[in-house]
C-alpha cells in the first residue's frame, strides 16, 4: 500500500515535470529568426576560419623568411679553404734559328706573255 503511494506520487511528478517541460508552439516568424540566426553564426564561423588560416599561412612564411635569413647569416665554417695557387709566369718562347734561305712559293711561268 506504501508502495503504490510512492508509484503514485512519482508518476504524478514525472507527469508534471513532462507538462512543464512543453513550451508553446514558435510561430512562423521565430523559426525563421532562429534559422537565420543559425545561418548567420555559421557563416560568421566559416569567416573566422578563414581568416584564421590566412593568418597562420602569412606568419608562417614570414617565420620561414626570418629563420632562413638567421641560418644563412650564422653560418659557422668549420675549416678554412685554402687559398688559391698563384698562376705560374709564361715561359719565353726560344725561337729557333731559320737557315733556310727564303723561295718564292710558286714559280712563276714567263712573266711576259699575257
Amino acid at each position: 500500500m506504501v508502495t503504490n503511494k510512492i508509484y503514485q506520487i512519482l508518476a504524478l511528478f514525472v507527469l508534471s515535470t513532462l507538462l512543464m517541460g512543453q513550451a508553446a508552439p514558435k510561430s512562423k516568424k521565430q523559426l525563421m529568426d532562429e534559422s537565420l540566426q543559425e545561418k548567420l553564426d555559421k557563416y560568421t564561423k566559416v569567416q573566422f576560419q578563414k581568416c584564421d588560416k590566412r593568418i597562420l599561412n602569412r606568419a608562417q612564411a614570414i617565420v620561414d623568411s626570418i629563420l632562413l635569413k638567421e641560418a644563412q647569416e650564422k653560418t659557422i665554417d668549420t675549416f678554412d679553404r685554402p687559398p688559391k695557387p698563384f698562376k705560374p709566369t709564361r715561359p719565353t718562347l726560344k725561337v729557333p734559328k731559320d737557315t733556310t734561305a727564303v723561295e718564292p712559293l710558286f714559280e712563276k711561268e714567263n712573266e711576259g706573255e699575257r
